[in-house]
C-alpha cells in the first residue's frame, strides 16, 4: 500500500517530524521538477516539443554532467550558439542528466538569464504539491538551479513523482532508455546526439528513475534549513551511500516507488 510508514521498507526511516535527519541536497534529482515544469509549459501552450532552442553562454558553461557525456569539459556537450529542439534537451536532461540541457530548458521557458524566475516557478509548484521540506534555491552556478540546486526529503520526492508520472509525456521521457535527435551547430552544420541512459541496471519492471550525486552548493542566505541545506548526495568515493535516487518499478500490476 502507498503512504509513508506502510511497509517494511520504511522501517529504518526517522519518525515524522525529524526532518533534520532527512534533508539532503537533491543533486540531479532536481531535474524531476524541471521536467514537470517543462511538461506543464508544453501542456499550457507556452512552449512546444519541436521548439528550436538556441544554447546561451550560461547553459553551455554550467559544468557538471553534460548531454553528450557525464564528464566535464567534454567536446560532446552543448556549445554556445548551437540549436537543438526542446525535445532533445528534455531527453538529454533525463537520460544523461545533462546540466547544460536543464539550464537551456530553464532559459527557454523563463527567458534568457531568468533563472530566478524559473526557480520561483519550481518553488511555487513545490508549494502547490505540498512538498513542505523541499527548496529549490540559488546556487554557486545560476544555471545550476534548474539542474541540481535544491534540498528535499524522500517523501516529498515520492509525492512529486506520483503526481508528475501521471502525465504521459513525463512518464515517457522519465522511462526512456535511448533517444536520437539532431540540430545545428552555431555555424549551421548538423549536430546529432545519440543518447543512451547511463547506469541503467536493467532491473526487471523498471518504469523510470532519476539519480543524482553531490549537488550544487546552496547560498546560506537563501537556505532556511541550515548552513548548507543538509548533507550532499554521496558518491562511491564520498559516503554516505551511492547518491540520491527516485525510482519506480511495476510487477504483477503493482507499482512501487522508492526514494
Amino acid at each position: 500500500e502507498s503512504g509513508l510508514g506502510n511497509g517494511a521498507l520504511f522501517g529504518k526511516m526517522p519518525p515524522l517530524g525529524v526532518d533534520a535527519m532527512l534533508n539532503v541536497h537533491l543533486a540531479s534529482v532536481t531535474k524531476n521538477m524541471t521536467l514537470l515544469i517543462a511538461v506543464e509549459a508544453i501542456e499550457n501552450g507556452e512552449v512546444a516539443l519541436d521548439d528550436m532552442v538556441t544554447i546561451r553562454e550560461a547553459a553551455a558553461t554550467v559544468g557538471g554532467s553534460q548531454i553528450g557525456s557525464d564528464k566535464e569539459s567534454s567536446s560532446d556537450d552543448l556549445q554556445e550558439g548551437e540549436k537543438q529542439t526542446l525535445e532533445t534537451l528534455l531527453y538529454g536532461m533525463m537520460l544523461r542528466s545533462g546540466n547544460d540541457a536543464a539550464a537551456a530548458i530553464a532559459e527557454h521557458i523563463a527567458g534568457e538569464g531568468n533563472f530566478d524566475a524559473f526557480v520561483a516557478r519550481m518553488n511555487l509548484r513545490a508549494t502547490q504539491l505540498v512538498l513542505g521540506n523541499t527548496l529549490y534555491g540559488e546556487t554557486s552556478s545560476p544555471a545550476g538551479a534548474a539542474a541540481g540546486g535544491g534540498i528535499s526529503i524522500p517523501q516529498d520526492q515520492i509525492t512529486l513523482w506520483r503526481h508528475a508520472n501521471n502525465k504521459p509525456l513525463f512518464a515517457l521521457i522519465a522511462s526512456a532508455k535511448s533517444y536520437t535527435g539532431c540540430g545545428e551547430e552555431a555555424d549551421g552544420d548538423v549536430r546529432c546526439y545519440i543518447i543512451d541512459k547511463f547506469s541503467d541496471s536493467g532491473y526487471p519492471g523498471l518504469a523510470g528513475w532519476k539519480g543524482g550525486n553531490v549537488g550544487f552548493e546552496i547560498d546560506p542566505d537563501f537556505d532556511s534549513y541550515s548552513a548548507n541545506g543538509g548533507p550532499y548526495c554521496g558518491t562511491k568515493e564520498s559516503p554516505p551511500g551511492y547518491g540520491c535516487l527516485v525510482a519506480q518499478a511495476s510487477r504483477l500490476d503493482r507499482d512501487m516507488i522508492v526514494a
